[in-house]
This record gives C-alpha cells, sequence and structure tokens, in this order.
C-alpha cells in the first residue's frame, strides 16, 4: 500500500515540474511579444543590391 501511495505521490511531483517547464515557457513567450520590436534598419537598403545576391556574414561582436 506504501508503495502504491509513493509511486502516486511521485507521478504527481512529476506532472507538476512538466507543468512548471510549460509554464516558464508559455511565459517567456508571452513576455517576448510583450516587447517592442526594435528598431532596424537594413545595412542593404541604400546599397540597391538585391538581397538574393547578398552574401551574408555574422555580425562582428560587440566589446
Amino acid at each position: 500500500m506504501q508503495n502504491r501511495i509513493a509511486e502516486q505521490v511521485r507521478q504527481s511531483l512529476d506532472k507538476v515540474r512538466e507543468d512548471l517547464d510549460t509554464l516558464e515557457l508559455w511565459l517567456g513567450a508571452l513576455q517576448g511579444a510583450a516587447q517592442p520590436l526594435p528598431d532596424y534598419e537594413s545595412p542593404f537598403r541604400r546599397t540597391r543590391i538585391p538581397a538574393k545576391d547578398v552574401e551574408f556574414r555574422q555580425a562582428d561582436p560587440v566589446a
């Protein structure tokens, strides 16, 4: 009887942990969606180079 109850408690705790992980994921997504988009200006806007012909590289790291 004790083993059965202990197993049910373990399963319940595992379920709570899964639910907390899911909740944390959705709260992070909601927080990100609530932020305004940062201003962005394409570096290729003035060059008139078609985007398909541009070779992308990683941005220089900020010191």
